[in-house]
Formats: structure tokens, sequence, C-alpha cells
């Protein structure tokens, strides 16, 4: 009667760590707190190294394990994490993060943080571009901007 008992306490432990590891296909959508859905948004399974970005109307399909957490990124948003239980379809709202939206800077070939910014940096607003005789965008960004000419000049003297 033991070995029985014994047999079938280590079968349903088995049984029970097989269907917590099994992995199933989660599917979601992000939106922002209006309601718009995000692209762009980086799903990842907590503790791995798997994840996705959500597609242009905000979904996103992964595989993971039925106990996993999923954590939600994006520039911009406060990140968050969300247990999965079980569940296969998810829906996640983000809410904005002001104070980090100020602390990005855009350079041209990807972002960086304020206080990790070690170059000079010369800025182009509205202003600067409204009384010049511009007919397409392209022109705009082909001009010099203020400050340029003397940054320029600058490095050039450095250099001698």
């Amino acid at each position: 009667m033991n070995k029985k008992i014994t047999l079938l306490a280590g079968f349903l432990f088995c049984f029970v760590s097989y269907v917590m590891g099994q992995e199933i296909t989660i599917s979601g959508q992000v939106k922002d707190q209006q309601g718009l859905p995000l692209p762009g948004v980086s799903v990842r399974v907590k503790n791995s190294n798997l994840g996705v970005s959500t597609e242009s109307n905000g979904t996103f399909k992964l595989k993971a394990k039925a106990d996993a957490i999923l954590t939600f990124s994006f520039i911009g948003f406060k990140a968050i994490e969300e247990p999965v239980n079980n569940r296969t379809t998810l829906t996640i709202t983000l809410s904005e993060d002001d104070n980090k939206l100020n602390e990005v800077i855009v350079v041209g070939y990807g972002t960086t943080t304020k206080k990790d910014l070690t170059t000079a940096v010369v800025s182009v607003s509205s202003k600067d571009l409204e009384n010049q005789p511009i007919t397409n965008p392209l022109q705009a960004i082909q001009e010099e901007p203020p400050g340029f000419r003397f940054l320029h000049n600058l490095a050039n003297q450095a250099q001698v």
C-alpha cells in the first residue's frame, strides 16, 4: 500500500511539474491611456532572453511558461510587469512617464540620455526655419543649423 501511495505521489509531482513547465502561446495588445495602440513596445519574459516587439497595431505574440512574468517597456512610458497566470490573451495599458521623456536625446543614429552626452549639440527649432525659402522638408535639414559654422571652425582650430 505504501508503495502505491509513494508511486502516486511521485506521478502527481511529475505531472504538476510537467504542466507548470509547459510553454503556452501568449498574445495581446499594448495601448496607451487614450486606448491607442503602441507599436514597438518591448515585451520580454522576465529573467530570460525571450522577447518580441509589438506590431504597428500594438499586438504581440510569444511563447512562454504559464507562470512567467512579462515586462512591457517603451520610451516615454512607465515599464510594468504582468504575471501570465495561465492566461493566453493580455491587454496592457501603459501610462506616460514625463520625467524620462525629458531625459532622452535623439542623435543621428540612436538615443542617449542627457547625462551621458559628451559632445556639442546644436538644435534646430521651427523659428530657425520659418523665414527660409524651403519648398520641401529635405531642404530644411540640408541647411546649416545656427552655430554650426562656429563649432566647425572651432574644431578645425583644435586640430591644427
